[in-house]
């Protein structure tokens, strides 16, 4: 429970920075187009970052 919490809490400030960085309105639809097409940018960019850093601890010599 509290790792869907944290989860939650991360996705709601995300939301937030991204929103008020970019100076949208939630009222707006132009603006939350914007703000779809910015935080799917965000989220990828952090899925490709977390693959990344797997590949790069995979081929570490783990062994001594």
């Amino acid at each position: 429970m509290k790792i869907l919490i944290f989860l939650f809490m991360i996705l709601i400030i995300s939301s937030l920075i991204i929103l008020e960085s970019n100076n949208l309105q939630i009222t707006d639809k132009n603006d939350m187009k914007t703000f779809s097409e910015k935080y799917t940018k965000w989220a990828d960019e952090i899925y490709t970052n977390f693959q990344n850093i797997t590949g790069q601890a995979i081929k570490l010599n783990w062994l001594p």
